[in-house]
């Protein structure tokens, strides 16, 4: 386990309580929570209160469980996971009906690719949240899932796919979300086409070090993000917490790739998620020895904080030298500074 979650891995609601303070619009979300590994209820309490706190953005993404020697360190028994979820399941539901609670009806997606997952969902007529599959998997599955649901009712689709940018196509097997940026919005309007509500994009792939260095996943958001079509500026995002972070990110770094981490399939009328300036387009960077050159990495100076804080340079700003849509360039002497056009 340690090789597969390399230290530090942070517990998610003590993470995604640092989230919702430093965020004010995007979804917080658990995927997937191993149900088991709680008691019932202060999983619902502490629930209720980052749900609470963050103003109903939370979602709670719960699944079974797979690691033996977890169980085992915790001393529940594996072979009761499943009866544990669901006996669980409905603790939560009673406690958040008490009044005291005073908070909203918290979402909760079921985790897992397995027809006891799948079951779980119909049963109990929340979302179905899968985990990284192939799409050819997620076809078959949702077949059977409608066949399910043939009395009660099938659930809402809330996959998790991966996302790994690649130059050329990937003509072999592959996962949902992998291959050309092309491929990938290919997979994301099936998903769409199939029934799924939301997706929600897995950017680090089974490399524990690619948690080391978030910057190229957060620049594969934002160009997912920019080709999609059906977003709008109020489309609300999901900020799912699963894999460790290395270091704390600077808040500018961390709101603009929450903002991609989700993407909703559905909507309103079609429309490009591009930030753009008032002129439409991305201002020219000025050369740095022009009277404008000069002007701007004067106004630079005067905007950025007093000195560069080392999270701000984890954050990959001046590293990456990413420009996107609706952004100044970067200002090459300060890691944390940055304009908007």
């Amino acid at each position: 386990m340690a090789e597969l979650y390399p230290a530090p891995f942070y517990e998610p609601f003590t993470t995604l309580s640092w989230l919702a303070g430093v965020t004010e619009r995007i979804r917080l979300g658990t995927t997937v929570l191993v149900l088991p590994y709680r008691h019932p209820l202060l999983t619902a309490r502490m629930a209720a209160n980052l749900n609470a706190l963050s103003g109903g953005r939370l979602v709670l993404g719960v699944g079974v469980g797979w690691a033996r020697q977890e169980f085992a360190a915790l001393g529940v028994p594996f072979e009761r996971r499943g009866a544990l979820t669901d006996e669980y399941l409905d603790a939560l539901r009673e406690a958040w009906a008490d009044p005291g609670y005073r908070t909203a009806q918290i979402p909760v997606w079921i985790g897992g690719n397995s027809p006891a997952a799948m079951r779980r969902a119909v049963r109990r007529g929340e979302p179905w949240h899968p985990l990284r599959f192939a799409p050819e998997w997620f076809r078959s599955a949702t077949g059977k899932l409608k066949a399910m649901a043939a009395e009660a009712g099938q659930p809402q689709l809330v996959p998790r796919i991966a996302l790994r940018l690649s130059g050329q196509p990937i003509t072999g097997e592959r996962l949902a979300g992998e291959g050309t940026i092309e491929q990938i919005v290919a997979d994301i309007e099936e998903l769409r086409v199939l029934g799924a509500e939301t997706v929600v994009l897995d950017p680090f792939g089974g490399d524990p070090a690619e948690t080391l260095r978030p910057q190229a996943a957060w620049q594969a958001l934002a160009t997912v993000r920019a080709n999609l079509e059906g977003c709008c500026p109020t489309t609300r995002s999901t900020c799912g917490v699963r894999s460790n972070w290395p270091a704390r990110p600077g808040r500018r770094a961390i709101r603009r790739s929450a903002r991609c981490w989700s993407v909703p399939t559905g909507g309103s009328s079609p429309r490009t998620a591009t930030r753009r300036s008032p002129t439409g387009t991305s201002p020219p960077t000025p050369s740095r020895n022009s009277p404008a050159g000069r002007r701007a990495s004067w106004t630079r100076r005067r905007r950025r904080a007093p000195r560069c804080t080392p999270a701000a340079s984890r954050a990959g700003c001046a590293r990456a030298r990413w420009r996107g849509p609706g952004w100044g360039a970067w200002c090459s002497r300060c890691p944390a500074s940055s304009w908007r056009a």
